[in-house]
């Protein structure tokens, strides 16, 4: 991370790459100017770096506030001749789950559990296990909302984030081939191990259930697949 005025986040990217070509060549470099500003790099010997610039104000007003997520004991000084570092809580508070992020999460994994009868109707296996990845990815985001890990870091960084119990569940589903019965599966054990946590994580967050949506998704499933279908939540 670096503290950097909004305006220079341009300039300071391009003194950063000097800086790294001059330890070792790159093979990748994507710069996303803001500020905040995100700097992606890759040298030769695949050495990820990834630099966050942001600027000195914002950075102080919400280190200061209830929702910092930067403390002293998730950043290392490295150049801080501000001693800007003792400015930052000692630990970051636990995160409270996101409402709109589980409100969210809920209907969309309904919404896509539903889109397999579409999927399967035309045939469109491909389609399916794409559908099965992505019911699996709202299960694990649900998880994360369940959690109080004060630092969620970023998408490499799940088993740090999520417990063992939950990493195990998500270990334990299905990942189908392009396969029907495979699909179906997959579809119905991720609908198992959503609908338990979904529904208890909304009536603690006090988040009315969509309770017509669900059914009318039951129904419909059930008009598709018959026998087929066997949800058991």
């Amino acid at each position: 991370m670096a503290v950097v005025a909004g305006e220079r986040h341009g300039e300071a990217a391009e003194v950063w790459r000097s800086a790294l070509e001059a330890a070792a060549p790159l093979v990748y470099w994507s710069p996303r100017i803001g500020p905040p500003t995100l700097v992606n790099a890759i040298t030769q010997d695949w050495l990820r770096v990834d630099l966050w610039m942001v600027d000195r104000a914002p950075f102080l007003d919400h280190a200061r506030s209830a929702h910092s997520v930067h403390a002293q004991s998730t950043l290392v000084p490295v150049i801080d001749p501000e001693n800007l570092h003792a400015a930052l809580p000692d630990r970051t508070p636990a995160p409270a789950a996101n409402r709109r992020q589980v409100e969210y999460i809920v209907s969309e994994f309904i919404r896509v559990l539903g889109l397999v009868a579409v999927g399967m109707g035309r045939n469109e296996l491909v389609l399916g296990v794409m559908g099965a990845g992505l019911l699996r990815d709202l299960l694990m985001r649900l998880m994360v909302e369940e959690t109080h890990s004060p630092d969620r870091g970023g998408m490499l960084h799940l088993s740090h984030t999520i417990t063992r119990e939950q990493m195990a569940e998500l270990e334990a589903l299905p990942c189908p081939g392009p396969a029907r019965t495979e699909i179906l599966a997959a579809h119905w054990a991720a609908a198992r191990a959503f609908f338990p946590r979904a529904q208890a994580l909304a009536a603690a967050l006090d988040i009315p259930w969509p309770d017509a949506f669900e059914q009318a998704t039951r129904a419909h499933l059930q008009r598709a697949f018959g026998a087929e279908f066997t949800p058991w939540w």
